[in-house]
């Protein structure tokens, strides 16, 4: 039979949010990861019609922007 270590189990008996994305600077780093991914994806893609294109463009680079400022990193101020 397993045995739980009781630090361990001392530390989620807290309730503390734990995971990688959680701290502001944390997210912040992979969405500066993933927009040029996305920025990429949206500029490529000729399959939809003109308009939809610039909204897809509009919205990759405002989630992107907002991203850095709604976790409060540096780079969003």
């Amino acid at each position: 039979m397993d045995v739980a270590n009781p630090v361990v189990l001392a530390k989620f008996a807290k309730g503390r949010v734990m995971g990688t994305l959680v701290y502001p600077n944390a997210l912040a780093g992979a969405v500066l990861l993933l927009m040029p991914l996305a920025l990429t994806l949206a500029f490529g893609t000729k399959k939809l019609r003109p308009a939809i294109r610039v909204i897809v463009i509009v919205l990759a680079c405002f989630l992107g922007g907002a991203g850095f400022f709604w976790t409060g990193s540096k780079l969003g101020g």
